[in-house]
């Protein structure tokens, strides 16, 4: 039932009666329920409550060295980020302040009963008769003990609620065709109860949820909507039916390229497609084993046009499969597109997805071999015996180990390939593409380091060593003599919004310096004299005057970088506070709802 007048959807379902009799039987759940939903504190609200809990002790007549070990004893309260601890922590306290509230009580009704002896008054209960047992806080905690060890009753349940044709009680979907409902349905569905209203930032119902609007008054926490998210069933719906249409389908299967290219990302482009002529020639002359795959690493700052050359590439690569009489699958699956992030493998398009998807590595545990002949093996078999490519994206975050089960589940599916008896990779072209001066791996080693692996890493029960998965990878990385590095700038404003062609090209010569200032800063070549000129940029500088400060207030949109994820022990906002704040006032400004979305991997 707790659970039921938490949730603000499943709350509709609830009579109000029933409502009302919970309440009346448990007066403290209101309470309990609302100190939950706000009960995490910043740092500097921790130490408020610290300094204040020490005056207290210290008024108390403790010694300084008391006070300090029972302070320090303090721990910061965290926000409750999931429905079973905010539902337990909600119970607890209800049952804390319930045995208070009969302790008091009794304590009243002993001096009352004291009293009355005074006074010749009998207290109306005989000798031997005692209260009733829930009157009595040890007994209440014995109950409640008691019940938590006793097993769970199998309940009765009814038809399950749906959308039905037009949210009302005709039309509705059988309790059998319930089965065929998705996730989203299940989820959002009221049946006939009338569906939440979306809380968006600025009305009234979102200030009585989350506070004023002002500016002044954001809170700054990154988990503050969770107090409040509804999806009504008509939202549910629309993505439902989305979720039907994007279901098997790549992200910008077939994207446009222009080939307005620099002679970098041109020589890059014609060595891939040199590559594929030969394998090509191999083919027709059946000397498959001849063939010497490609080990590329193509190097580049940000802006040189990297994504931009490698999307020509698949493009080209697909294009010969098409030439070749390949249709549908065989055509797609020709390059295997992979990044270490989702968010790198959505900017590359083309159906790219991460590594760890791609190659069958699953995270946060030893790596394994797969079960040969089983449903992974298979499908992933199927999938790389198409690929003539082997694409990797933002290298700086593969690191040795990685690359090294890369070639390891290559190694376990395909084999040498059609290549020779030492071929690595299936005798697969490989193409590295990213970065070196960009975010270093995770848990691992970036692929520039030399030397034995000295981790910690485990090996699983049939998997290889972790020392042998770097020792291939580093082995692949020999591989790659051939580095392309990309040199242009293909991010840079032009200036094309300014009408007046003197001022263009003040305004181009300050961009062309402003890429050189960064890129020594990147290549540790920085000077004073590049430092004081950037410096002109920082916000102090420009908010000095009136023409500093209306440039500022057009990077208002512009990316913000931080020092760190999350607030440091200073209490100083990371990326997530400031996430917080800006994700809050843009749906504000928008006036549209905020919607979380939580997202779980089986792999």
């Amino acid at each position: 039932m707790m659970e039921m007048l938490v949730d603000p959807v499943l709350t509709e379902w609830v009579p109000n009666w029933v409502s009302e009799q919970y309440d009346r039987w448990n007066p403290f759940f209101r309470r309990c329920l609302s100190e939950a939903f706000t009960r995490g504190e910043s740092v500097t609200e921790f130490a408020e409550r610290q300094r204040a809990f020490e005056r207290q002790l210290l008024e108390d007549g403790l010694s300084e060295e008391v006070v300090k070990v029972r302070a320090d004893a303090l721990k910061q309260r965290r926000p409750l980020k999931s429905n079973a601890k905010l539902l337990t922590h909600v119970r607890r306290e209800m049952i804390k302040l319930h045995e208070r509230s009969l302790a008091e009580k009794k304590d009243e009704d002993v001096v009352e009963g004291a009293a009355g002896e005074e006074h010749g008054d009998a207290s109306g209960m005989s000798e031997g008769e005692s209260s009733a047992p829930d009157e009595d806080p040890e007994l209440a905690a014995a109950r409640i003990l008691e019940e938590d060890q006793v097993g769970t009753a199998d309940l009765q349940h009814d038809a399950l609620p749906s959308f039905g044709e037009d949210d009302g009680l005709e039309g509705d979907i059988d309790g059998d065709e319930w089965r065929t409902v998705g996730l989203e349905g299940q989820v959002s569905a009221a049946g006939p109860a009338a569906a939440g209203a979306d809380v968006v930032p600025g009305t009234s119902v979102f200030a009585a949820t989350f506070g004023p609007a002002g500016d002044d008054n954001i809170v700054a926490d990154a988990d503050y909507w969770f107090s409040r998210n509804i999806a009504t069933s008509h939202r549910a719906r629309e993505w439902r039916d989305w979720w039907q249409q994007w279901k098997g389908s790549a992200v910008d299967d077939d994207v446009d390229v222009s080939e307005d290219w620099d002679a970098h990302q041109r020589f890059l482009y014609d060595l891939m497609d040199l590559k594929a002529d030969e394998w090509e020639e191999c083919c027709r002359k059946s000397q498959r084993s001849a063939y010497q795959a490609a080990r590329v690493i193509c190097a580049g700052t940000a802006g040189s046009g990297k994504t931009h050359t490698v999307r020509g590439i698949i493009k080209r690569r697909r294009q010969r499969a098409r030439n070749a009489g390949k249709t549908g699958e065989e055509v797609r699956g020709c390059c295997s597109l992979a990044a270490p992030t989702g968010s790198a493998a959505f900017q590359m398009k083309f159906g790219a997805a991460t590594a760890h998807r791609t190659y069958a590595v699953q995270t946060r545990r030893p790596f394994a071999r797969l079960a040969e002949g089983g449903e992974t093996y298979n499908r992933l078999r199927q999938r790389l015996k198409l690929a003539r490519l082997l694409l990797l994206d933002e290298r700086s975050m593969i690191g040795r180990m990685f690359l090294g089960k890369i070639a390891f589940r290559l190694q376990e599916v395909l084999g040498r390939g059609d290549g020779p008896k030492d071929a690595s990779l299936g005798s697969r072209d490989l193409l590295l593409v990213g970065d070196d001066k960009q975010i270093e791996p995770i848990g691992d080693q970036p692929l520039f380091v030399d030397g034995a692996y000295k981790g910690k890493a485990k090996k699983a029960e049939n998997g290889p060593e972790p020392a042998s998965l770097v020792g291939q990878g580093l082995l692949v990385r020999e591989e790659c003599e051939d580095v392309v590095i990309l040199r242009g700038m293909h991010r840079r404003d032009d200036g094309e919004h300014i009408a007046d062609a003197t001022e263009r090209q003040a305004y181009c010569a300050e961009a062309d310096e402003f890429v050189r200032v960064c890129r020594g800063m990147a290549d540790c070549e920085w000077t004073r004299k590049d430092h004081a000129w950037l410096s002109r940029r920082n916000r102090s500088v420009l908010m000095g005057t009136e023409a500093g400060q209306k440039e500022y207030a057009s990077f208002r949109d512009a990316i913000l970088m931080m020092d760190g994820r999350k607030r440091n022990a200073e209490g100083k906002d990371g990326a997530e506070q400031i996430n917080a704040v800006e994700l809050r006032r843009v749906a504000r400004e928008r006036q549209v709802p905020i919607l979380s979305l939580g997202a779980k991997h089986d792999n």
